[in-house]
């Protein structure tokens, strides 16, 4: 829910942009890497299927 609620107030946003709006977030099974690169793949996606 944060990385939509993120990508509803900044729809294309950098790799420090991402670690601040999930910072609450806490993952012990991935780490952050591919959080942040899904949530790159997400906004990608977002702005293709907007034009």
């Amino acid at each position: 829910m944060s990385a939509v609620n993120l990508l509803a107030e900044i729809p294309d946003p950098d790799e420090k942009a991402i670690r601040k709006g999930l910072g609450g977030n806490v993952c012990r099974c991935t780490g952050y890497l591919p959080i942040i690169q899904a949530v790159q793949a997400a906004a990608s996606k977002m702005k293709n299927s907007s034009r």
